[in-house]
């Protein structure tokens, strides 16, 4: 649910600031290595809105993640202790520029970075991770019908 507006904090008076907050959890029931166990995992995001100009929109977005081993990643595999709890941060900024009044173009910045020793990310063979961390940049065209 979005908070409220933050007006007359930035110029031009009519730029606001929207923030959210998420939080999700789960309970899941799987079969890991033949057993069945129970394991949880648990995410919060906040967002943050800003509408710089009428053509240009500014977003942040920050994720935290965490839950029993191999929710996530198995850590284990990640260079980590089996059964240590997965613990994510995700850092994401957006940037969305409307061209013309059906067409936005998008760039996107995102870091991901594991909170514990593991590495979850990257490697050149499937299931031997070797990067603590995960940049993406992708830009967007998007046309509107």
């Amino acid at each position: 649910m979005p908070g409220p507006p933050l007006r007359g904090i930035l110029s031009p008076p009519q730029t606001s600031i929207t923030w959210i907050v998420k939080s999700a959890s789960s309970r899941l029931k799987h079969a890991a290595r033949l057993a069945i166990a129970d394991s949880d995992s648990y995410a919060l995001g906040a967002y943050l809105s800003l509408q710089a100009t009428e053509k240009l929109k500014l977003n942040g977005r920050v994720d935290y993640g965490w839950g029993d081993d191999a929710m996530y990643y198995s850590a284990a595999d990640a260079g980590g202790n089996a059964g240590e709890r997965n613990k994510l941060l995700s850092l994401t900024g957006t940037a969305d520029y409307t061209l013309w009044k059906n067409v936005i173009s998008r760039a996107e910045l995102r870091w991901d970075t594991c909170l514990t020793g593991d590495s979850p990310f990257g490697g050149t063979d499937a299931g031997t991770p070797t990067d603590k961390n995960a940049v993406s940049l992708t830009a967007n065209l998007i046309y509107q019908f």
